[in-house]
């Protein structure tokens, strides 16, 4: 038994399995590999091509005013900024390495990388066609659903996700 890391599903042995041997969630549709015990490390797992999702077939300016904004707290747990704490807000937060709304001094990390945008009331990463990948949870993605506690990678950069809010930050 897996725990889905995009929705929090249950998944069991019955699930799909990709070509690449990776369990498919049902519910929101994330590639992750089998991981028996919900407690055990979230260390990277190499991507395979089937590991990577597809972005949706929205055009990005469409999909941010779908949603509403979303405020954001996360951590920089490695990389060249490691240790702190970001938080924003907005409909499209941008990261990159020298243009967005959060710049991030990795020179593993694209101009514009990628963006955290709200899409049918759900907390979506984009990645921004970068050229070293964005992975969630040590999976590459187009795009994905992710929620508090999972770990983003762009570059040599880390970023796990504190918070997440669908409105402007707390009072």
């Amino acid at each position: 038994m897996s725990i889905c890391p995009g929705c929090g599903l249950a998944v069991g042995p019955e699930a799909t399995l990709s070509p690449g041997g990776l369990l498919h969630c049902d519910v929101c549709g994330r590639v992750f590999p089998m991981i028996p015990d919900a407690s055990a490390s979230r260390a990277p797992v190499a991507p395979t091509a089937s590991a990577v999702r597809e972005p949706m077939q929205l055009p990005l300016g469409q999909a941010a005013k779908s949603g509403g904004p979303l405020w954001l707290k996360l951590s920089v747990v490695r990389g060249p900024t490691a240790g702190r704490t970001i938080e924003v807000g907005g409909r499209e937060i941008v990261f990159g390495r020298t243009l967005g709304d959060v710049q991030i001094a990795d020179p593993e990390i694209s101009r514009r990388h990628l963006a955290f945008l709200s899409v049918a009331g759900r907390c979506m990463v984009r990645d921004l066609g970068s050229s070293n990948g964005t992975f969630v949870d040590g999976v590459r993605v187009g795009e994905a659903s992710v929620v508090a506690g999972q770990e983003v990678t762009l570059g040599e950069t880390v970023l796990r996700l504190l918070d997440v809010r669908d409105a402007g930050p707390p009072r």
